[in-house]
């Protein structure tokens, strides 16, 4: 007589690279760490996928780093 064990094919499959996740830090004060569960990781994931990153300024002989809509060199 055998005893169980794991089967073949059974478990979770493995999600695709690009939507595998992965552990991280991030630092909140215990306020925001709480809020933050309460409204849930879908919650976070969705404001990330929605926001928009801003395009900084790469105007020649700029080195300030500002959203290219508020340098001073590109207007």
């Amino acid at each position: 007589m055998t005893s169980g064990g794991a089967g073949r094919g059974q478990g979770r499959k493995a999600l695709p690279p690009e939507e595998a996740t992965k552990p991280r830090s991030v630092r909140l004060n215990d306020a925001r760490w709480e809020k933050l569960k309460l409204l849930g990781m879908d919650w976070l994931a969705d404001r990330i996928d929605r926001a928009k990153v801003p395009v900084l300024c790469t105007y020649p002989n700029c080195d300030c780093h500002e959203p290219l809509d508020e340098c001073g060199k590109t207007k």
